[in-house]
């Protein structure tokens, strides 16, 4: 999908609007007033209840998982070996000590590893050319793809897709990640544990919080809708036609506000979990939306 059908959301969203407000007036106020509620209420109780009920189940269930595969993977990593391949095929003109780049790796914890390195090699060549910048992104592309890709074996795709964002957003994530790892004062269980802190606990709570909500959304509205066909043909309004059919539509705004809930829910969770990396369905897309995009930017102050 390219950035030129962005249209098709915002046209998804006036369609589904537009369909619940007909829908509901032509149905009338009496047919619609308790379903329509209905949808307003269950809509904040799932996403209250989901809000709370979610960081519980990741505390008890996915956690420790989480920090589980994440000392897997960590003691699969070379980190100076990702370094040095990195910078053997950078052809700096110069022949690199590879002791000399496992000691600055390892010494993380005190000096920006990036500008160690950037130092030596500069050293080491005999070069003032070489693109400060061009080197710093070589090392956090490599960081990224090596240490990514061995988080994607053992970890759900959207934590390695939030270890990249966050990593790209905030470059220092790096050089923390590569100190917890070389420091002798931190064990691998509290690197996973720091790590998982940075890179899966948010996402995994949000993936969590959506399930909820759609389970507890769909079992509510069951009885709503058990309620409201109980009690819509005892309910009487003494208004003229057209006021019926009118306020009907109006009210339906809860409703089509309820599907559009429902609708940013479903194509967030499907970001999250395809990686944000669909052909259709993807965050450059949206955010050149004019009208859903807005719905997808909030949709984190429901859950």
């Amino acid at each position: 999908m390219s950035a030129s059908l962005w249209w098709l959301y915002d046209l998804l969203v006036i369609g589904v609007f537009v369909y619940v407000i007909f829908s509901n007036a032509r149905r009338g106020l009496a047919k619609v007033l308790v379903i329509s509620i209905g949808y307003a209420i269950v809509t904040i109780a799932a996403g209250v209840l989901a809000s709370v009920g979610a960081p519980n189940l990741y505390r008890s269930v996915a956690a420790q998982t989480n920090i589980t595969n994440f000392e897997t993977a960590n003691k699969h990593m070379d980190f100076v070996g990702i370094y040095t391949n990195c910078l053997e095929r950078g052809n700096y003109g110069a022949v690199l000590d590879k002791d000399e780049i496992s000691k600055r790796v390892k010494n993380a914890r005190n000096r920006d590893l990036c500008e160690s390195l950037y130092e030596y090699v500069c050293r080491a060549s005999k070069s003032d050319t070489i693109d400060e910048s061009e080197f710093r992104s070589s090392l956090v592309n490599a960081f990224i793809r090596e240490y990514g890709a061995e988080l994607d074996e053992r970890l759900p795709h959207y934590v390695r897709m939030n270890f990249e964002k966050r990593v790209r957003e905030d470059e220092s994530l790096m050089n923390q990640t590569v100190a917890d790892y070389y420091d002798p004062d931190v064990n691998l269980t509290e690197c996973a544990e720091r790590e998982e802190s940075l890179f899966g606990s948010e996402t995994t709570i949000e993936v969590l919080r959506i399930f909820l909500f759609l389970i507890l959304f769909s079992v509510m509205m069951v009885v709503a809708a058990l309620i409201s066909a109980m009690t819509q043909k005892n309910i009487f309004i003494n208004i003229s036609k057209s006021a019926d059919h009118a306020i009907g539509g109006l009210i339906g705004i809860f409703e089509a506000g309820a599907m559009l809930i429902l609708l940013t829910l479903l194509i967030r969770l499907i970001i999250l979990l395809s990686g944000g990396g669909g052909r259709y369905l993807n965050e450059t897309v949206i955010n050149d939306s004019m009208i859903f995009s807005f719905f997808y930017e909030h949709i984190r102050m429901l859950i």
